[in-house]
């Protein structure tokens, strides 16, 4: 997952087609008000032990905190992550659906060169490092031009709705020798924002290793500039993160992360670049260098670029023997 974002509002290639985002069309997943209560950022606890989730709640809604895939014709199950090690048992990954920060984590980063004077730093909260500026990319809500960043769209309602009707048009499940994947419910159109990538918002200075650096994505802060050194964070979604971290690679993706902003908040949004059809597995294209080497491609496309083969050394599994010291529960 460890994949380049590129930004809404600017063409961009696909494969076998060129688009612009901002020609698109409208969003055929409105923004509806809802009273259903989610966990804000404030109450995700840091570094504290999980506690193995009861499988009595084994249904396609799932706890609060916690995903479920599909196994078995209506048989679910709670996801864990990969197994760190054989005596710590397995890490569940939490859902979230907005990014969130440990301020404490960003208390003596530097300020970046190119910080706009007056703006705060360090970073208290998340909207410090995701204030969207003019001129930058298209709503991903409204569809508003970039330069209207004043476009009137709330970043709270908008990710409010996209936590409650995700799973009315998406589903977990199980693949064989690829873990969990993403399946659409629904004939969704192309060119549609279908959620978020949101996790933990980590400083550019954050090393992860073993198989948790596979699980973070890089997002620019600060106003863009026409430099090498843009400043950016990680969004690390190991631990916590949105539905979207289970997308799988594919050499012929049929989503792609857009860096865009939702009124005046930045975010990474996962968005179609062709029709999926109901039953139809939701992949997008991880980059260059992530399948190299010993690291094979299982996607089982015509044009996959390194393919596994029966006998190739599950490679994977020996990386998730040593996720971040810092993240192991």
């Amino acid at each position: 997952m460890s994949l380049k974002a590129r930004k809404s509002g600017r063409s961009g290639k696909t494969k076998g087609s060129e688009t612009n985002i901002a020609d698109t069309t409208q969003i055929t997943l409105p923004l509806q008000r809802t009273t259903r209560k989610h966990k804000l950022e404030e109450e995700v606890e840091d570094d504290k032990p999980q506690k193995k989730p009861s499988t009595k709640r084994a249904n396609t809604r799932g706890s609060q905190d916690y995903f479920m895939a599909r196994y078995a014709e209506d048989q679910y199950h709670q996801v864990p992550n990969f197994r760190v090690n054989d005596t710590e048992g397995l890490v569940y990954p939490v859902e979230v659906n907005k990014n969130f920060i440990r301020p404490t984590e960003w208390a003596k980063i530097k300020k970046p060169g190119i910080w706009p004077n007056g703006a705060p730093w360090p970073p208290t909260q998340t909207s410090d490092l995701t204030m969207a500026y003019s001129r930058e990319a298209v709503c991903a809500n409204c569809r508003a031009h970039p330069r209207d960043v004043d476009c009137g769209c709330e970043i709270e309602e908008w990710q409010e709705h996209q936590a409650v009707t995700w799973r009315d048009n998406f589903e977990l499940r199980e693949i064989p020798d690829m873990g969990v994947g993403v399946f659409a419910l629904k004939d969704v159109d192309a060119r549609v924002v279908v959620g978020e990538l949101a996790g933990l918002l980590r400083p550019s200075t954050h090393k992860a290793s073993g198989s948790a650096k596979h699980y973070e994505c890089k997002l620019e802060i600060g106003p863009y500039q026409d430099v090498k050194q843009q400043p950016y964070a990680y969004i690390d979604v190991w631990k916590y993160g949105s539905w979207t971290r289970f997308i799988n690679h594919s050499c012929e993706p049929n989503t792609e992360f857009l860096e865009a902003r939702v009124g005046r908040t930045r975010l990474l949004t996962c968005e179609t670049t062709q029709k999926i059809k109901a039953g139809r597995q939701v992949t997008v294209d991880y980059g260059e260098g992530f399948f190299e080497s010993d690291n094979k491609c299982r996607c089982g496309t015509k044009s996959c670029d390194n393919p596994y083969q029966e006998g190739d050394s599950a490679d994977e599994e020996e990386e998730m023997d040593s996720a971040d010291e810092e993240d192991e529960m």
